[in-house]
């Protein structure tokens, strides 16, 4: 049975730029860093420590004076159960070999709280090391915008629903596994800035989340399919993430060739760059659009990023090409594909899903679905919705649409 990553912003990260006395030391560093913070206390377990080893791995055949920090939260009982904080060291073999620098007592590690204060910790580690951490990987389970304990439907395996991000199983504040929205992960990242952000989670190439991250990110790197749960290819691209100018096309490109060395519906696998700098003139342009078209598009002709077509993440780029106004609509398209530095994906995704006419990013349509009135309650807290519109008559006005 086949896990994979469903993580509604999947996790949290990035750097704090709060004044300081020790500041200079992390801005004229010559060592870089990244901060990995993987929420694997879920079936993702096993994975994480595979991931972990293929970082030792490339430390073990290449002389590296940069760091990669990860924070890790492991299932009850396995060893180093309890959260702790690595530095990555050269190994290679199938131990974990990282140093531990920091241990935590059992905590909810999708709380928000809990990844800043990781993420502190990780910051205040590599100012002392003279390094300068560069961008934020969050790994764990992720299902885009969608609130907590809201559900995308996938016939997959043990823990087979998609939640919204980072799914904690041995916490004990509730009998449910705890899991946070964008809104409390983009509130957490306010007061920080990172040159990246990489989602090894499903689903969180969504606009809505894009535009909640636009200002704590410079490039954003996600998938707008699910991510099989071996996720990134950390020991090929770890010399683009630690670099002082990474190449993301490069980035997309070898995650995208791993999986296409796979038969079967393993060959399953998307993923995209924004450039957030991108989102607001973007954002501006298809907010005029919307209001200056009321017609209803037929959306069942819209590729839908989930397998099961559940109506909430259709492909924004089809979106777009049914409104009718052609020159508002041609100003949309093109910085859609301005602010898109990198999209490439296999064939199909699971045998289900054709990715050849897919744009990359995904978005939600807010029409009259009559079971979905506290959803469509949350969709209103997002930053996408104040900003665009999205209560014009556009997107109640559709047909094609189960209702």
């Amino acid at each position: 049975m086949i896990h994979t990553k469903y993580m509604l912003c999947c996790l949290l990260s990035v750097l704090l730029l709060g004044c300081s006395e020790d500041d200079d030391i992390v801005k004229y560093s010559n060592k870089n860093a990244i901060f990995i913070y993987m929420a694997a206390d879920n079936d993702l377990d096993y994975f994480a420590i595979q991931n972990i080893n293929q970082m030792e791995r490339y430390f073990s055949e290449n002389q590296i004076s940069n760091a990669v920090y990860v924070y890790v939260d492991r299932v009850k009982n396995r060893k180093t159960s309890h959260p702790c904080l690595y530095k990555v060291k050269a190994d290679n073999t199938d131990l974990i070999v990282s140093e531990i620098i920091k241990t935590y007592p059992e905590q909810n590690s999708s709380n928000a709280e809990i990844f800043v204060s990781a993420l502190k910790d990780a910051i205040a580690f590599s100012r002392k090391a003279n390094e300068q951490i560069k961008g934020i990987v969050l790994w764990s389970h992720g299902s885009a915008w969608l609130p907590k304990a809201e559900i995308l439907n996938s016939k997959r395996a043990s823990i087979s629903l998609t939640r919204s991000f980072g799914i904690d199983i041995t916490t004990e504040e509730s009998q449910e596994p705890y899991e946070m929205d964008i809104t409390e992960l983009a509130e957490k990242l306010r007061p920080f800035h990172y040159d990246f952000l990489v989602f090894d989670a499903c689903f969180m190439s969504s606009i809505e989340v894009l535009y909640e991250m636009r200002n704590s990110f410079d490039y954003i790197v996600s998938s707008p399919t699910e991510v099989l749960a071996t996720g990134f290819p950390y020991k090929e691209i770890l010399p683009e993430l630690l670099s002082n100018s990474p190449n993301y096309s490069e980035i997309v490109e070898k995650y995208i060739a791993k999986y296409n060395e796979k038969k079967g519906i393993l060959k399953s696998a998307s993923m995209t760059v924004v450039k957030t700098s991108g989102l607001n003139s973007f954002s501006e342009s298809l907010k005029v659009l919307i209001n200056n078209d009321v017609i209803g598009p037929d959306l069942s002709t819209i590729l839908q990023y989930d397998q099961e077509a559940t109506s909430w993440l259709f492909d924004i780029g089809g979106v777009v090409s049914l409104f009718k106004d052609s020159e508002k609509k041609e100003l949309v398209k093109k910085l859609l594909s301005d602010m898109i530095v990198s999209y490439n994906h296999t064939d199909m995704f699971y045998n289900k899903i054709p990715l050849n006419d897919s744009s990359g990013i995904s978005i939600y349509i807010p029409n009259n679905h009559k079971d979905r009135k506290d959803e469509h309650e949350f969709y209103k807290t997002l930053s996408w919705y104040k900003d665009v519109s999205c209560d014009s008559p556009f997107w109640n006005n559709n047909t094609g649409v189960l209702q």
